[in-house]
Protein backbone atom coordinates (compact mmCIF):
# COMPACT_ATOMS: atom_id res chain seq x y z
CA UNK A 1 0.00 0.00 0.00
CA UNK A 2 1.17 3.48 -0.70
CA UNK A 3 0.19 6.88 0.44
CA UNK A 4 0.80 9.90 -1.95
CA UNK A 5 1.69 13.24 -0.76
CA UNK A 6 -1.28 15.52 -1.81
CA UNK A 7 1.05 18.52 -2.45
CA UNK A 8 3.47 16.54 -4.30
CA UNK A 9 1.80 14.69 -6.33
CA UNK A 10 -1.09 17.44 -7.19
CA UNK A 11 2.03 19.84 -8.14
CA UNK A 12 3.15 17.10 -10.63
CA UNK A 13 -0.10 16.90 -12.39
CA UNK A 14 -0.76 20.26 -11.96
CA UNK A 15 2.26 21.21 -14.10
CA UNK A 16 1.93 18.47 -16.80
CA UNK A 17 -1.42 20.28 -17.06
CA UNK A 18 -0.01 23.78 -16.89
CA UNK A 19 2.37 22.96 -19.47
CA UNK A 20 -0.08 21.11 -21.68
CA UNK A 21 -2.55 24.41 -21.64
CA UNK A 22 0.86 26.48 -22.56
CA UNK A 23 1.42 24.52 -25.71
CA UNK A 24 -1.97 24.77 -27.09
CA UNK A 25 -3.27 27.71 -25.94
CA UNK A 26 -0.62 30.11 -24.35
CA UNK A 27 1.12 30.91 -28.11
CA UNK A 28 -2.41 31.05 -30.06
CA UNK A 29 -1.05 27.76 -32.03
CA UNK A 30 -2.34 24.80 -32.92
CA UNK A 31 -0.95 21.11 -32.05
CA UNK A 32 1.16 20.93 -35.39
CA UNK A 33 3.01 24.35 -34.54
CA UNK A 34 6.40 24.84 -33.14
CA UNK A 35 8.93 26.67 -32.41
CA UNK A 36 12.39 27.32 -34.51
CA UNK A 37 13.92 24.98 -31.81
CA UNK A 38 11.29 22.50 -31.82
CA UNK A 39 11.62 22.38 -35.34
CA UNK A 40 14.86 22.02 -35.63
CA UNK A 41 14.92 18.77 -32.65
CA UNK A 42 11.97 16.92 -33.40
CA UNK A 43 11.72 13.41 -34.61
CA UNK A 44 10.03 13.26 -37.65
CA UNK A 45 7.42 10.53 -38.31
CA UNK A 46 6.13 7.37 -35.86
CA UNK A 47 8.54 6.93 -33.26
CA UNK A 48 8.90 4.23 -30.85
CA UNK A 49 9.47 4.17 -26.96
CA UNK A 50 9.94 0.30 -26.79
CA UNK A 51 13.64 0.79 -24.87
CA UNK A 52 12.66 3.60 -22.81
CA UNK A 53 9.92 1.12 -21.82
CA UNK A 54 11.66 -1.69 -20.89
CA UNK A 55 14.00 0.48 -19.22
CA UNK A 56 11.21 2.18 -16.97
CA UNK A 57 10.34 -1.44 -15.85
CA UNK A 58 13.77 -1.84 -14.52
CA UNK A 59 13.64 1.38 -12.76
CA UNK A 60 10.65 0.20 -11.28
CA UNK A 61 11.63 -3.17 -10.81
CA UNK A 62 14.86 -1.92 -8.84
CA UNK A 63 12.56 0.39 -6.19
CA UNK A 64 12.81 3.82 -7.98
CA UNK A 65 10.06 6.17 -9.18
CA UNK A 66 9.29 5.88 -13.11
CA UNK A 67 7.58 8.66 -12.86
CA UNK A 68 10.40 10.88 -11.80
CA UNK A 69 12.80 9.46 -14.95
CA UNK A 70 14.16 12.64 -16.70
CA UNK A 71 15.79 10.99 -19.91
CA UNK A 72 20.32 12.17 -20.05
CA UNK A 73 22.67 11.17 -22.55
CA UNK A 74 23.78 8.19 -20.73
CA UNK A 75 20.76 7.02 -19.46
CA UNK A 76 18.43 8.59 -16.78
CA UNK A 77 17.90 10.85 -13.92
CA UNK A 78 15.59 9.04 -11.06
CA UNK A 79 14.01 10.90 -8.36
CA UNK A 80 15.77 14.57 -8.57
CA UNK A 81 19.41 13.49 -8.30
CA UNK A 82 19.96 9.75 -8.92
CA UNK A 83 21.94 9.28 -11.86
CA UNK A 84 21.56 5.44 -13.19
CA UNK A 85 23.33 4.84 -16.20
CA UNK A 86 22.62 2.50 -19.49
CA UNK A 87 25.18 0.01 -18.58
CA UNK A 88 24.05 -0.06 -15.11
CA UNK A 89 20.27 -0.50 -15.68
CA UNK A 90 21.34 -3.30 -18.74
CA UNK A 91 23.42 -4.98 -15.64
CA UNK A 92 19.97 -4.37 -12.55
CA UNK A 93 17.96 -5.94 -15.83
CA UNK A 94 19.71 -9.16 -14.73
CA UNK A 95 18.05 -9.13 -11.26
CA UNK A 96 14.74 -9.81 -9.87
CA UNK A 97 11.91 -7.71 -9.45
CA UNK A 98 10.19 -7.01 -6.17
CA UNK A 99 7.05 -8.67 -5.62
CA UNK A 100 4.28 -5.87 -4.96
CA UNK A 101 1.71 -7.62 -6.62
CA UNK A 102 -1.76 -9.94 -5.05
CA UNK A 103 -3.77 -12.47 -5.11
CA UNK A 104 -6.82 -13.86 -4.94
CA UNK A 105 -6.04 -17.37 -6.87
CA UNK A 106 -5.49 -19.47 -3.66
CA UNK A 107 -7.95 -19.32 -0.81
CA UNK A 108 -6.99 -19.79 2.73
CA UNK A 109 -8.24 -23.69 3.23
CA UNK A 110 -10.37 -24.33 5.80
CA UNK A 111 -12.35 -26.97 7.75
CA UNK A 112 -14.63 -26.29 10.18
CA UNK A 113 -13.48 -23.02 12.21
CA UNK A 114 -9.55 -22.12 11.16
CA UNK A 115 -8.41 -20.17 13.65
CA UNK A 116 -5.31 -17.52 12.28
CA UNK A 117 -2.83 -16.20 14.95
CA UNK A 118 -1.37 -12.72 14.34
CA UNK A 119 1.50 -11.16 15.92
CA UNK A 120 3.06 -7.55 15.70
CA UNK A 121 6.71 -7.62 16.42
CA UNK A 122 8.92 -4.21 18.07
CA UNK A 123 5.00 -3.00 18.70
CA UNK A 124 6.26 -0.59 21.58
CA UNK A 125 7.99 1.35 18.59
CA UNK A 126 5.70 2.82 17.12
CA UNK A 127 3.05 5.44 18.85
CA UNK A 128 -0.43 4.01 17.96
CA UNK A 129 0.48 0.77 16.02
CA UNK A 130 -0.60 -1.55 19.66
CA UNK A 131 -4.14 0.41 19.74
CA UNK A 132 -4.43 -0.46 15.54
CA UNK A 133 -3.38 -3.79 15.89
CA UNK A 134 -6.09 -4.73 18.15
CA UNK A 135 -8.54 -2.45 16.09
CA UNK A 136 -7.48 -4.43 13.21
CA UNK A 137 -7.93 -8.05 14.50
CA UNK A 138 -11.64 -6.42 15.46
CA UNK A 139 -11.91 -5.74 11.93
CA UNK A 140 -11.10 -9.28 10.87
CA UNK A 141 -13.44 -10.83 13.51
CA UNK A 142 -16.29 -8.14 12.52
CA UNK A 143 -16.29 -9.62 9.04
CA UNK A 144 -18.06 -12.65 10.49
CA UNK A 145 -16.07 -15.03 8.25
CA UNK A 146 -17.53 -18.15 9.61
CA UNK A 147 -15.09 -20.71 8.50
CA UNK A 148 -11.99 -18.07 9.84
CA UNK A 149 -11.46 -16.66 13.58
CA UNK A 150 -8.26 -13.91 14.15
CA UNK A 151 -6.27 -14.01 17.66
CA UNK A 152 -3.54 -12.10 18.66
CA UNK A 153 -0.51 -14.06 20.25
CA UNK A 154 2.35 -12.84 21.75
CA UNK A 155 4.01 -15.65 20.63
CA UNK A 156 5.93 -15.00 16.95
CA UNK A 157 6.60 -18.40 16.51
CA UNK A 158 2.93 -19.66 17.32
CA UNK A 159 2.03 -16.52 14.54
CA UNK A 160 0.63 -17.78 11.14
CA UNK A 161 0.93 -13.91 10.22
CA UNK A 162 3.63 -11.92 11.47
CA UNK A 163 3.33 -7.95 11.04
CA UNK A 164 7.44 -6.43 11.58
CA UNK A 165 9.14 -3.56 10.85
CA UNK A 166 11.17 -3.02 7.28
CA UNK A 167 12.49 -0.20 5.41
CA UNK A 168 10.55 0.00 2.32
CA UNK A 169 12.09 3.21 1.29
CA UNK A 170 11.79 6.81 1.41
CA UNK A 171 9.33 9.29 -0.34
CA UNK A 172 10.27 9.28 -4.38
CA UNK A 173 10.30 12.54 -6.49
CA UNK A 174 6.49 12.61 -6.06
CA UNK A 175 5.98 12.37 -2.67
CA UNK A 176 4.63 8.48 -3.19
CA UNK A 177 5.93 6.47 0.31
CA UNK A 178 5.42 2.96 0.25
CA UNK A 179 3.05 2.29 3.75
CA UNK A 180 3.38 -1.46 4.00
CA UNK A 181 3.82 -4.47 2.29
CA UNK A 182 2.66 -8.58 2.19
CA UNK A 183 5.53 -10.42 1.49
CA UNK A 184 3.86 -13.49 0.36
CA UNK A 185 0.56 -14.73 -0.86
CA UNK A 186 -2.03 -17.40 0.28
CA UNK A 187 -0.24 -20.67 -0.86
CA UNK A 188 -1.55 -23.86 -2.83
CA UNK A 189 -1.19 -25.48 0.42
CA UNK A 190 -4.15 -22.98 1.53
CA UNK A 191 -1.41 -21.19 4.39
CA UNK A 192 -1.70 -17.73 4.43
CA UNK A 193 0.92 -14.94 3.48
CA UNK A 194 2.90 -15.43 6.45
CA UNK A 195 4.85 -11.88 6.56
CA UNK A 196 3.61 -8.06 6.54
CA UNK A 197 6.33 -5.52 6.53
CA UNK A 198 5.50 -1.79 8.04
CA UNK A 199 7.58 0.57 6.35
CA UNK A 200 10.28 1.88 9.43
CA UNK A 201 11.28 4.78 7.24
CA UNK A 202 10.52 8.08 8.98
CA UNK A 203 9.01 9.55 5.78
CA UNK A 204 6.23 7.02 5.95
CA UNK A 205 5.02 8.38 9.07
CA UNK A 206 4.38 5.41 10.80
CA UNK A 207 5.52 6.30 14.36
CA UNK A 208 3.20 9.65 14.36
CA UNK A 209 0.11 8.17 12.24
CA UNK A 210 -3.32 8.03 13.79
CA UNK A 211 -5.04 5.06 15.23
CA UNK A 212 -7.58 5.19 12.52
CA UNK A 213 -4.57 5.39 9.67
CA UNK A 214 -2.75 2.62 10.71
CA UNK A 215 -5.57 0.65 10.94
CA UNK A 216 -6.40 1.53 7.42
CA UNK A 217 -2.81 -0.15 6.67
CA UNK A 218 -2.94 -2.97 8.63
CA UNK A 219 -6.91 -3.83 6.96
CA UNK A 220 -5.20 -3.28 3.59
CA UNK A 221 -2.64 -5.43 4.41
CA UNK A 222 -4.14 -8.26 6.05
CA UNK A 223 -6.65 -8.53 3.01
CA UNK A 224 -3.81 -8.97 0.87
CA UNK A 225 -2.71 -11.94 3.43
CA UNK A 226 -5.67 -13.80 3.45
CA UNK A 227 -6.55 -13.42 -0.81
CA UNK A 228 -7.48 -9.48 -2.24
CA UNK A 229 -5.64 -8.44 -4.61
CA UNK A 230 -5.37 -4.69 -5.21
CA UNK A 231 -9.47 -3.48 -6.44
CA UNK A 232 -7.43 -1.05 -8.94
CA UNK A 233 -4.86 -3.26 -9.92
CA UNK A 234 -5.17 -2.76 -13.75
CA UNK A 235 -4.95 0.78 -13.37
CA UNK A 236 -3.23 2.18 -10.46
CA UNK A 237 -3.31 5.71 -11.97
CA UNK A 238 -7.03 5.69 -10.97
CA UNK A 239 -5.74 5.18 -7.56
CA UNK A 240 -3.28 6.74 -7.34
CA UNK A 241 -5.55 10.31 -8.54
CA UNK A 242 -7.95 9.32 -6.21
CA UNK A 243 -5.38 9.63 -3.22
CA UNK A 244 -4.47 12.91 -4.44
CA UNK A 245 -7.64 14.71 -3.72
CA UNK A 246 -10.07 12.39 -2.66
CA UNK A 247 -12.24 11.94 -5.89
CA UNK A 248 -13.22 9.19 -8.08
CA UNK A 249 -11.22 10.69 -10.92
CA UNK A 250 -12.91 10.67 -14.43
CA UNK A 251 -11.79 9.60 -17.59
CA UNK A 252 -10.87 12.51 -18.89
CA UNK A 253 -8.71 13.21 -15.54
CA UNK A 254 -6.62 10.16 -15.66
CA UNK A 255 -5.84 10.55 -20.23
CA UNK A 256 -4.75 14.01 -19.14
CA UNK A 257 -2.55 13.01 -17.01
CA UNK A 258 -1.19 9.87 -19.19
CA UNK A 259 -0.58 12.49 -22.25
CA UNK A 260 0.82 14.63 -20.62
CA UNK A 261 3.14 11.83 -19.15
CA UNK A 262 4.06 10.21 -22.37
CA UNK A 263 4.48 13.30 -24.12
CA UNK A 264 7.42 14.41 -21.95
CA UNK A 265 8.74 10.93 -22.18
CA UNK A 266 8.63 10.95 -26.32
CA UNK A 267 9.84 14.62 -26.37
CA UNK A 268 12.97 13.92 -24.00
CA UNK A 269 13.92 10.82 -25.82
CA UNK A 270 13.60 12.35 -29.72
CA UNK A 271 13.61 16.13 -29.29
CA UNK A 272 11.23 18.98 -28.28
CA UNK A 273 8.03 18.88 -30.66
CA UNK A 274 7.70 14.93 -31.67
CA UNK A 275 5.06 14.62 -29.70
CA UNK A 276 3.26 16.79 -31.66
CA UNK A 277 4.17 15.08 -35.32
CA UNK A 278 2.68 12.26 -33.92
CA UNK A 279 -0.10 10.12 -35.76
CA UNK A 280 -3.06 9.84 -33.99
CA UNK A 281 -2.59 5.93 -33.81
CA UNK A 282 1.09 6.31 -32.38
CA UNK A 283 -0.19 8.92 -29.78
CA UNK A 284 -2.85 5.97 -28.59
CA UNK A 285 0.00 3.56 -29.12
CA UNK A 286 2.67 5.16 -27.48
CA UNK A 287 -0.12 6.15 -24.13
CA UNK A 288 -0.51 1.97 -24.01
CA UNK A 289 3.03 1.12 -23.42
CA UNK A 290 3.98 3.84 -20.74
CA UNK A 291 0.26 2.88 -18.96
CA UNK A 292 1.34 -0.36 -18.90
CA UNK A 293 4.89 0.35 -17.52
CA UNK A 294 3.65 2.59 -14.95
CA UNK A 295 0.12 1.77 -13.83
CA UNK A 296 -1.03 -1.85 -15.14
CA UNK A 297 0.07 -4.95 -12.40
CA UNK A 298 -1.31 -7.55 -15.13
CA UNK A 299 -3.41 -10.63 -14.06
CA UNK A 300 -0.43 -12.48 -12.94
CA UNK A 301 0.76 -15.99 -13.21
CA UNK A 302 0.16 -19.33 -11.51
CA UNK A 303 3.76 -19.51 -11.25
CA UNK A 304 3.79 -16.89 -8.54
CA UNK A 305 0.11 -17.77 -7.22
CA UNK A 306 -0.68 -14.26 -8.49
CA UNK A 307 -3.16 -15.05 -10.95
CA UNK A 308 -6.17 -12.54 -10.42
CA UNK A 309 -9.62 -13.96 -10.14
CA UNK A 310 -13.00 -11.52 -10.30
CA UNK A 311 -14.96 -12.54 -7.20
CA UNK A 312 -18.23 -12.55 -7.43
CA UNK A 313 -20.89 -9.91 -6.34
CA UNK A 314 -18.20 -7.03 -6.66
CA UNK A 315 -17.61 -4.25 -9.36
CA UNK A 316 -14.66 -4.77 -12.10
CA UNK A 317 -11.22 -2.85 -11.76
CA UNK A 318 -10.58 0.03 -13.71
CA UNK A 319 -9.27 -0.08 -16.72
CA UNK A 320 -7.34 1.61 -19.74
CA UNK A 321 -7.27 -0.84 -22.82
CA UNK A 322 -7.78 0.53 -26.93
CA UNK A 323 -7.18 4.17 -26.10
CA UNK A 324 -10.68 3.86 -23.82
CA UNK A 325 -10.76 4.42 -19.67
CA UNK A 326 -13.40 2.45 -17.37
CA UNK A 327 -13.55 3.85 -14.61
CA UNK A 328 -16.56 1.80 -12.74
CA UNK A 329 -15.32 0.24 -9.88
CA UNK A 330 -15.65 0.30 -6.25
CA UNK A 331 -14.03 3.60 -4.72
CA UNK A 332 -14.14 2.92 -1.59
CA UNK A 333 -12.07 0.11 -1.04
CA UNK A 334 -9.63 -0.36 1.41
CA UNK A 335 -8.04 -2.57 -1.37
CA UNK A 336 -6.99 0.72 -3.69
CA UNK A 337 -3.74 0.54 -3.75
CA UNK A 338 -3.06 4.12 -2.78
CA UNK A 339 -4.03 5.18 0.64
CA UNK A 340 -6.20 8.00 0.99
CA UNK A 341 -8.88 9.01 3.67
CA UNK A 342 -12.28 7.99 2.04
CA UNK A 343 -11.64 4.35 2.66
CA UNK A 344 -10.29 3.49 6.05
CA UNK A 345 -11.85 0.55 6.91
CA UNK A 346 -13.24 -2.72 4.62
CA UNK A 347 -16.21 -1.47 2.36
CA UNK A 348 -19.45 -3.29 1.65
CA UNK A 349 -17.65 -5.00 -1.64
CA UNK A 350 -14.59 -5.88 0.23
CA UNK A 351 -17.12 -7.52 2.79
CA UNK A 352 -18.86 -9.31 -0.29
CA UNK A 353 -15.40 -10.70 -1.89
CA UNK A 354 -14.84 -12.15 1.66
CA UNK A 355 -17.78 -13.30 2.24
CA UNK A 356 -17.13 -14.92 -1.13
CA UNK A 357 -14.54 -16.76 -0.46
CA UNK A 358 -14.65 -17.40 2.92
CA UNK A 359 -18.96 -17.65 3.66
CA UNK A 360 -20.75 -20.78 3.89
CA UNK A 361 -22.67 -22.06 0.95
CA UNK A 362 -25.83 -20.37 2.10
CA UNK A 363 -24.33 -17.31 2.03
CA UNK A 364 -22.71 -17.85 -1.33
CA UNK A 365 -25.88 -18.52 -2.73
CA UNK A 366 -27.64 -15.37 -1.07
CA UNK A 367 -24.91 -13.05 -3.10
CA UNK A 368 -25.92 -14.56 -5.99
CA UNK A 369 -29.43 -14.43 -5.23
CA UNK A 370 -28.88 -10.67 -4.29
CA UNK A 371 -26.32 -9.21 -6.79
CA UNK A 372 -25.29 -9.43 -10.39
CA UNK A 373 -21.74 -10.96 -10.94
CA UNK A 374 -20.09 -7.12 -10.69
CA UNK A 375 -22.29 -5.78 -7.72
CA UNK A 376 -25.51 -4.54 -8.47
CA UNK A 377 -28.59 -4.97 -6.34
CA UNK A 378 -31.04 -7.17 -8.00
CA UNK A 379 -34.88 -7.13 -8.58
CA UNK A 380 -34.48 -10.36 -5.93
CA UNK A 381 -33.52 -8.73 -3.01
CA UNK A 382 -35.59 -5.76 -3.95
CA UNK A 383 -38.42 -7.46 -3.57
CA UNK A 384 -37.00 -8.43 -0.02
CA UNK A 385 -36.94 -4.99 0.74
CA UNK A 386 -32.76 -4.83 -0.14
CA UNK A 387 -31.52 -2.29 -2.32
CA UNK A 388 -28.24 -1.36 -0.99
CA UNK A 389 -24.92 -3.40 -0.74
CA UNK A 390 -24.29 -2.62 2.62
CA UNK A 391 -28.42 -4.10 3.04
CA UNK A 392 -27.14 -7.17 1.50
CA UNK A 393 -23.73 -7.66 3.57
CA UNK A 394 -26.50 -7.07 6.53
CA UNK A 395 -28.45 -10.27 4.65
CA UNK A 396 -25.54 -12.37 3.89
CA UNK A 397 -24.04 -12.12 7.85
CA UNK A 398 -27.29 -12.98 8.98
CA UNK A 399 -27.77 -16.40 6.94
CA UNK A 400 -25.07 -18.57 7.99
Amino acid sequence: MKKVSIKNLFYFVATMGAAFVMTTTGCKKNEKSMADSEINTAALGDVSLDKVIKDLKTIRAIGFDPISAKIVADGYIVEGDVHLSRKSLDGFGTQPARQEQYSTQYKIATSGVRTINLALTNSGSAGNLNTAFDNTVKDLNNLKLPSLKFVRVTDVTKADITVAFKDLGGADASGNVTLGQDGSFVNPDGNPGSDISLNSNPDAGIASASVSFLQSVLDHEFGHAIGLRHTDYRDRLYGQLKSSNGSNPSAATQDATLTSLTKQLVDDQYGAGTWNRQSASSKASLKAQVFAAYFDEGDGSSSDYSLATHIYGTPLTPTYTNNTWTTATDPLSIMISFANSSNLTYSAYDNIALLGLYGSANQQALIKSYLTSTGTVTSAANAKGITTVAQVVTAVKAAI
